[in-house]
């Protein structure tokens, strides 16, 4: 019989080797946690016992939230239909790939865009994800205020059609997206692709997987293709035949001359995990840093309390959310963040729920831009211009005070990103 530390530790190695996931700090905290909670419940007792299979499946879905919304980070979005959308003319194939989908936001957002741009009968839409219950969820189509937090003139809103606390996606959008499992480290890429989102994945993954993952990326975008990642995601260029480009509104790639085609699976040694995330030297083609800056960890509870909230929100449970946020806060009354989040659940039904939450949270955390630009959203839809305007304001003000490539807390964005977003709102309202 194992003892609980080495189980828990070849599990952590198992889920590395299988999947690439790396934990470190906080988030290796709630990990440990839910391990020791998947052993108890497998009744796991000897480390021989830990391999791939079914069991493991469960850990990894428990292990990893599948946090998406539509439209997220949309002024990127603007700058994939800006820059490839709509230069796609003629009669070429159009191939998308949504590579770690979640549970389906964001290849039907790409649908969308698609759809405006009358592209849908050109395009094949793939979207992937090692998550099969995810896989599940996306392929019904069915979402609820969790996943619609946006605002009413988003792209996915003009499309999406709600029957009471529930938002569908029309049955020509679904479609026109094939979903199908696939692992990011150990399956075999599409190829061909004109367009990659690859957002907000690769922050989960060690150096090792970073760089197999980058080459096989690059060999799957077409000659002339475009991969779009997250200011939070590690470089990719100094791994693969890939020439980076960071402007104010997103990052994204372009093969390289150097560009040659890689295997579809490199190996990967997995003899020993990282103890920290490697770091990269930028090449010189690059324009603008990314962030770098991270935000003091959260605590704990709080943490936990946040995953799985929006573990429970992602998956159709919105008042299991908010019940476990409710607890929190009686626990942690203090704590801003859990009151952000909050509001966020109760947006889509609640607006004046959501502004008393929002309330809250900026006397607890008037430094936190975020909240002043979710409330300025709610007052834009509620059609308070004045008090949207002021909101919006502190949160500008709060955003130039900071480091451009600082992320901002409670988000996953860098500052220039939210403050050039700010400037783009308050000049519409003016």
């Amino acid at each position: 019989m194992s003892s609980r530390g080495e189980l828990v530790t070849r599990a952590l190695d198992e889920v590395n080797r299988h999947a690439g996931l790396f934990f470190k700090d906080v988030r290796l905290t709630g990990a440990v946690e839910t391990i020791e909670g998947w052993l108890a419940e497998h009744r796991i007792a000897n480390s021989v016992d830990i391999g791939p299979g079914v069991a493991l499946d469960a850990l990894l879905e428990d292990l990893v939230v599948h946090e998406s919304y539509f439209d997220r980070d949309l002024e990127q979005l603007r700058l994939v239909d800006e820059l490839v959308l709509a230069k796609l003319a003629g009669n070429e194939e159009i191939r998308v790939w949504s590579a770690g989908c979640a549970s389906g936001e964001e290849p039907y957002t790409l649908a969308f865009m698609l759809a405006a741009r009358g592209l849908s009968e050109r395009a094949i839409i793939t979207a992937t994800d090692l998550s099969r219950p995810a896989l599940a969820r996306a392929r019904a189509g069915r979402y609820r205020a969790w996943a619609v937090r946006t605002g009413a003139d988003s792209p996915a809103m003009r499309y999406l059609v709600r029957s009471g606390d529930v938002w569908d996606v029309p049955e020509a959008i679904k479609a026109t997206v094939r979903f199908a499992p696939l692992n990011l480290v150990e399956d075999a890429f599409p190829t061909d692709q004109k367009l990659i989102v690859c957002r907000n994945v690769l922050i989960y993954l060690d150096a090792a997987a970073i760089a197999v993952v980058a080459q096989k990326l690059a060999a799957a975008l077409a000659p002339d293709g475009w991969l779009f990642v997250a200011p939070a995601d590690p470089r990719l260029d100094p791994h693969a035949a890939l020439a980076a480009t960071i402007t104010d509104r997103g990052v994204y790639y372009r093969r390289s001359d150097r560009c040659r085609p890689a295997p579809p699976a490199a190996p990967v040694d997995r003899t020993r995990r990282p103890t920290a995330p490697a770091v990269l030297s930028p090449p010189p083609r690059i324009v603008r840093a990314p962030s770098t800056t991270i935000p003091p960890a959260p605590t704990r509870d709080t943490q936990h309390a946040r995953d799985r909230a929006r573990l429970l929100a992602d998956r159709g449970d919105p008042d299991g959310a908010r019940a476990v946020l409710a607890a929190a806060i009686a626990a942690m009354p203090l704590d801003g963040e859990l009151y952000f989040l909050e509001a966020v659940l109760f947006a889509a039904d609640d607006i004046a729920a959501s502004l008393r939450s929002l309330d809250r949270a900026i006397y607890l955390r008037p430094d936190v831009p975020v909240s002043y630009l979710f409330a300025g959203r709610l007052l834009q839809a509620r059609g308070d211009l004045d008090a949207a305007r002021k909101s919006y304001a502190r949160a500008l003000a709060i955003l130039e005070a900071l480091p451009p490539d600082e992320r901002v807390m409670w988000s996953d964005e860098p500052a220039w990103i939210m403050t050039d977003a700010c400037r783009r709102t308050l000049a519409g309202l003016s």
